[in-house]
């Protein structure tokens, strides 16, 4: 079946030949004042022969009898206009998509199930690299995309076998899928297109430069890195297939295919109440209370969004504050570090998530706020507390260097060393000090001075990130300075990864503690004169008359 494809200007023709290249058999009708052919553009099989056209009211009536679907390269009112009195019958109206001239969108407007204007939209979005709109209510009602990777050759039953597992793993089925996804780089799979056939489910494409640029929280593969120069396929491309989505299935390997499913929230999103003048005493409708600090030249409500800085605790779900559960829950976008975006994905669903890797801080507090001054909630998170080696300084430094209208409220989290102190006993009970071995950000030679001060002044010390992979010898140096000012038999308790299954405790001495293991998850606690072990608990005494 032949498609038309109209348009009224010199950069829709550039689409319009774009689309006829990879469409196939195309009739391209331009109208007499669009340049043609476009200028630096060289399809591979040739110019398409050109129609022209004066009106296009005019060309609609001509084209709705004779061709099944149509493609207009216009704004949707022009092609609105123009085909509203060749309207007859669903069943028998022509399938009509209209792009922008951007190429952004690709909207199924007429005819989505019957005449097919849905597949080719999608088919339309693949080629651009646009963004398929389709409204039809059967297709909101579902709201699984399938998000598929798959070696070169790897055949259709091969692919379709593994859907139908992780869709029974998820306990779901083949009625919800609204798409299947992979890469662009799998245009001409023939494995997964004949299962997108075979299924009757439209395959929508992403973008690689799309999902190398994304921040959503996704798992990352050196494997994929190396073989397609992708940081992943089967989960950016379920999760970047839809709007609102958030993983519901991770990915889920099997023979020559890896799939991951996504859920897409197909409700607006919630009403956005902080848009509400607040006055002193005037309670919020619900969410958290809002503080007004006029003596410090701020105010907690703005014109702008809302921004929370929210500690999530050391990453348990039981060592979550309610305050900071209840700013995740009134967020409609969720900004963090992808593995804390992992601890918190059970308050996540249907909330935007945009993450990134390490050394990004700045990019995502800058996104947090973006986001915010667009008028919505937003929480960044931090592990920890966010005041303590978090997010808190940064967003606010951000906001004020950028002028950002933006209320920010900063949610205290459970932080590392008070985690860890309660998993090993009672070791903060006087005076102590906290510090980061990280150099990243302060140099090696002043955290050097801090802890030879620490030391001689008999504070009890949690360090925080140890050690790296690339940071060893700091760690080395730091005991050191502490065995110079105190006995080898000092306590020293060592929790890693408190609150997670990964959870390690270990009582040791500042003798042996260069023997044990430790890593950036890991809290060590240096004991002082008044720190012991009793019965199994490391507890630094207050000196109470017992």
């Amino acid at each position: 079946m032949k498609i038309a494809l109209i348009s009224l200007s010199d950069e829709g023709a550039r689409i319009a030949a774009r689309l006829a290249e990879h469409l196939g058999a195309c009739d391209l009708y331009l109208h007499t004042a669009v340049a043609y052919p476009p200028a630096g553009l060289k399809p591979a099989g040739g110019y398409p022969e050109v129609r022209r056209f004066d009106r296009i009211c005019d060309l609609a009536k001509e084209l709705f009898p004779s061709f099944h679907r149509l493609v207009f390269i216009a704004p949707t009112g022009v092609a609105v206009r123009a085909i509203a009195p060749c309207l007859r019958n669903k069943r028998t109206d022509p399938a009509v998509v209209v792009v922008d001239v951007g190429a952004r969108w690709a909207i199924s407007l007429l005819s989505g199930h019957e005449g097919g204007a849905n597949d080719l939209a999608i088919a339309v979005s693949n080629i651009l690299a646009a963004e398929p709109v389709i409204t039809t209510s059967t297709e909101a009602a579902k709201t699984i995309l399938v998000g598929i990777g798959c070696r070169r050759g790897t055949p259709a039953e091969q692919i379709i076998d593994a859907i139908r597992q992780a869709l029974a793993t998820a306990k779901a089925s083949l009625d919800q899928v609204r798409l299947l996804a992979s890469a662009d780089i799998k245009r001409d799979e023939a494995g997964l297109l004949e299962a997108s056939r075979q299924l009757g489910i439209p395959l929508r494409l992403v973008s690689s430069e799309e999902i190398r640029q994304s921040t959503l929280a996704f798992e990352r593969s050196d494997f994929v890195q190396e073989k397609v120069n992708l940081p992943a396929v089967a989960e950016p491309a379920a999760l970047l297939a839809g709007r609102r989505t958030r993983l519901l299935l991770p990915k889920q390997v099997f023979p020559n295919v890896t799939v991951a499913l996504a859920e897409e929230s197909a409700h607006p999103l919630p009403k956005v109440s902080h848009l509400r003048e607040v006055t002193p005493g005037d309670p919020r409708p619900s969410g958290i209370p809002s503080r007004r600090c006029e003596a410090f030249g701020r105010n907690s409500r703005r014109e702008g969004g809302k921004l929370y800085v929210v500690g999530i605790g050391p990453g348990g779900p039981l060592d979550r504050t309610r305050r900071a559960e209840a700013a995740i829950a009134e967020s409609q976008v969720v900004v963090g570090y992808h593995k804390y975006l992992r601890l918190v994905a059970d308050l996540t669903p249907g909330k935007e998530l945009i993450s990134s890797g390490m050394k990004e801080e700045v990019a995502r507090c800058r996104a947090a706020i973006e986001r915010a001054r667009a008028g919505q909630t937003v929480s960044l998170i931090s592990s920890g507390d966010a005041g303590i080696y978090g997010m808190a300084g940064l967003a606010i430094e951000l906001a004020t260097a950028e002028r950002a209208d933006v209320a920010i409220e900063i949610v205290p989290g459970v932080t590392a060393a008070s985690a860890a102190a309660a998993r090993l006993g009672a070791p903060l009970m006087l005076d102590f000090a906290v510090v980061s071995l990280s150099d990243l950000l302060v140099p090696w030679d002043v955290i050097r001075e801090r802890l030879r001060a620490l030391a001689a002044a008999d504070l009890v010390v949690a360090l925080y990130n140890p050690k790296s992979s690339q940071r060893v010898s700091q760690f080395h140096e730091a005991i050191d300075l502490f065995q110079q000012h105190r006995p080898a038999e000092t306590p020293v308790g060592i929790a890693a990864a408190v609150g997670t299954e990964e959870e390690r405790l270990m009582l040791t001495t500042l003798g042996n503690v260069l023997t044990e293991e430790v890593d950036m998850r890991t809290v060590v606690i240096i004991g002082n004169s008044m720190s012991k072990v009793v019965d199994g608990w490391f507890v630094t005494s207050r000196g109470y008359a017992i």
